[in-house]
């Protein structure tokens, strides 16, 4: 469950003290009403914070987080890592929290071959090098939803039969979990 998602993101205007409140409130509710089968996400936009805080001001607590979820979006057009990416990089490893992608996209969309090279390849390697557990990508036509001030393309796969092709022969390597029966008992759940 991603609480607040991308709660340090300019857009969200969102002040440190009260998304901490907010976050840990939901956390004990659930709690108390039993609910043992929910992993809490805290979810960073991963550039650059709201108000330039700290992302450990708006951290709920090491008992209130599961996973540390990211965006990745125009940052894979870079092959370096952005010094805000770093940052909640660092923090997950100081936490000893695990890393998913909560959300990506190509948000120049995919219209050619070289989308592979130019986007699919840099996020790929970060989910190696940075050893990401979780990816979740959005595969959407961003211009259906004219948000203003989105000026973001097409990102589906089925576009480039090329890219998908590629999409699809990675991630049947065995580093990636699969849909069975035991997948809750490999993502660290257990049910009581």
């Amino acid at each position: 469950l991603r609480i607040g998602y991308e709660f340090d993101g300019p857009h969200n205007e969102l002040e440190p003290n009260a998304y901490v409140a907010a976050y840990r409130r939901i956390v004990d509710i659930m709690r108390s009403e039993g609910v043992e089968n929910v992993a809490y996400v805290w979810h960073s936009y991963a550039s650059a914070p709201y108000g330039n805080n700290p992302i450990s001001a708006w951290y709920p607590g090491e008992d209130y987080v599961d996973w540390v979820g990211i965006s990745l979006f125009g940052h894979m057009y870079a092959s370096s890592v952005s010094s805000d990416l770093d940052a909640v990089f660092r923090f997950a490893r100081e936490e000893r929290k695990p890393v998913m992608v909560a959300e990506a996209s190509p948000v120049r969309g995919i219209s050619s071959p070289s989308d592979w090279d130019d986007w699919f390849v840099n996020f790929f390697s970060l989910a190696y090098t940075r050893n990401i557990k979780a990816i979740s990508f959005i595969n959407e036509d961003w211009e259906r939803f004219n948000f203003p001030g989105l000026n973001w393309g097409d990102a589906r796969l089925q576009n480039v039969p090329e890219v998908a092709d590629a999409f699809f022969e990675e991630i049947k390597r065995d580093r990636y979990l699969k849909q069975s029966p035991e997948l809750f008992e490999q993502i660290g759940y257990t049910p009581p």
